[in-house]
């Protein structure tokens, strides 16, 4: 096989659950997520602000009875969508949000948009990762629907740094 980027691998992921719809507001750090999922056959809803971007997975969800993805860019693109996943738990709402976050060796060295937002995360959703490895990526989707679709479902958090999705791997 030919060596794919790791963005194009979190969308086949993405696509492979079930997602049919992803709600966000495009930025720099996810792009390559963007692209994998459009070329999955994810349809992308980019709206004006990240609020939106949950609120409407919500609805989504709640009307459709079908999980959604959210993407956010890194900082606060990820804190911004906060209000929706504490709603999204107290109403046991079951989505995946994937958040950017900045290249893995530039942590703590001031690149725009670098705090820690996984604590903030772990306190509203469920579950609360982040991916060390590009290759890994596929998996962690996976955990992070079972953990969304179990028997108590709810919203979940993977966190995925940039220099991560740019990565090539052996398809």
């Amino acid at each position: 096989m030919g060596m794919v980027d790791c963005g194009t691998l979190c969308g086949r992921a993405l696509a492979n659950e079930g997602i049919e719809k992803a709600f966000t507001l495009c930025g720099g750090h996810t792009m390559s997520i963007l692209y994998g999922m459009r070329a999955a056959g994810v349809e992308i809803i980019d709206l004006r602000h990240e609020a939106s971007a949950i609120y409407a997975a919500i609805a989504y969800t709640q009307a459709t009875g079908k999980p959604a993805a959210v993407i956010s860019t890194a900082g606060p693109g990820v804190t911004n969508t906060t209000t929706g996943m504490v709603e999204a738990m107290g109403g046991r709402v079951p989505l995946v949000h994937i958040g950017a976050a900045v290249n893995s060796n530039m942590s703590d060295a001031g690149p725009l948009q670098d705090f820690a937002t996984l604590p903030i995360m772990e306190s509203c959703s469920k579950w609360a990762r982040k991916v060390m490895h590009g290759y890994r990526i596929p998996e962690y989707v996976s955990l992070a629907f079972r953990q969304a679709m179990d028997a108590s479902p709810g919203p979940v958090y993977l966190e995925i740094p940039m220099d991560l999705t740019l990565q090539e791997v052996d398809e």
